[in-house]
């Protein structure tokens, strides 16, 4: 079988060589790895094409943000199986091959699968959280409310994408993938790998770290909106308005802290607004002296 690796890329010529050889260092060998660069300025292309192995494709696009670019890459993608990887991650050198034994002993058909993996902290290597298939509760709904499946940790049978892509509507949301993952686990089957076979790694440049604006804020909270207007029918037997209502105050509380531990005050008292409008409690009631108490540099948690 062949295996697809679809890397999205935006200024990461640094980081993006270990990445790469992560790749090709892989036990399992039959795959294709398409660098979609989303409009860098650096010299990424440069970067990916001293690599000499022709399993290695690079794309360029405009900048359109990840999710155009991981859809661009799956178009140019001959894999009978889709994998997908940051261009500052890695795959430990058993990923693929983790994979290919999966499929071979179970051959499970058009599904979703995922592998354990493991987060980057001060140089040492944290297991991130396993869905547990005892607690009973529908893999839609566990990736809902934990939110903790990256792109790095899947593999995806291409079927699966003739109905289902990432939702490209709102650029700046950084949930893009959960939004896919939850449509992808209520059509297919879900399956768990025990093996822990990629790596998150943690950097000051990433994403996830940087100032918040309100437009990421918005792009977050209306993705999630959009996912359940437009699939309504695909996700009612298992995610109903009130678990979008409660996810949606839980994501609001997220960047209300974030944002008063980064000094954005302004910000976090725009999102306190919004999050009293969307769901009153009594527990945004105390976190509104928090936000002044921050700008006086009282109540900061080192980060």
């Amino acid at each position: 079988m062949t295996f697809s690796i679809i890397l999205p890329t935006y200024n990461r010529a640094q980081l993006i060589s270990k990445t790469i050889n992560s790749v090709i260092d892989q036990n399992y060998t039959n795959w294709q790895l398409i660098v979609v660069d989303d409009g860098s300025t650096d010299n990424t292309k440069e970067i990916v094409e001293s690599f000499l192995d022709d399993r290695v494709r690079y794309l360029y696009q405009d900048n359109a943000e990840r999710s155009a670019a991981r859809n661009n890459g799956m178009r140019h993608a001959s894999g009978e199986w889709i994998c997908f990887l940051d261009s500052d991650d890695y795959f430990l050198p058993n990923h693929l091959e983790s994979f290919s034994q999966f499929i071979d002993q179970e051959n499970p058909g058009p599904s979703f699968l995922i592998t354990g993996g493991y987060e980057e902290r001060n140089g040492e290597l944290i297991k991130k959280p396993l869905y547990d298939p005892s607690a009973d509760e529908h893999p839609a709904l566990y990736i809902l409310r934990q939110t903790i499946i990256t792109p790095i940790s899947v593999c995806i049978h291409r079927e699966c994408f003739d109905q289902h892509r990432f939702a490209e509507v709102f650029k700046k949301s950084y949930w893009e993938d959960t939004h896919l993952w939850i449509r992808l686990a209520m059509s297919y089957p879900f399956y768990q790998l025990s093996s822990f076979t990629n790596v998150l790694a943690e950097h000051p440049g990433r994403s996830v770290n940087s100032k918040i604006s309100m437009k990421r804020v918005k792009d977050h909270l209306s993705m999630i909106q959009h996912m359940y207007e437009n699939y309504s029918l695909l996700l009612s037997p298992v995610i109903s308005k009130y678990d979008i209502r409660d996810y949606m105050d839980r994501k609001y509380r997220m960047f209300l802290y974030q944002t008063r531990q980064n000094g954005q005050y302004l910000i976090a008292l725009n999102i306190w607004l919004k999050a009293m409008f969307h769901k009153p409690s009594w527990y945004l009631v105390t976190e509104l002296p928090k936000i002044f108490l921050n700008q006086l540099k009282i109540g900061m948690h080192e980060r």
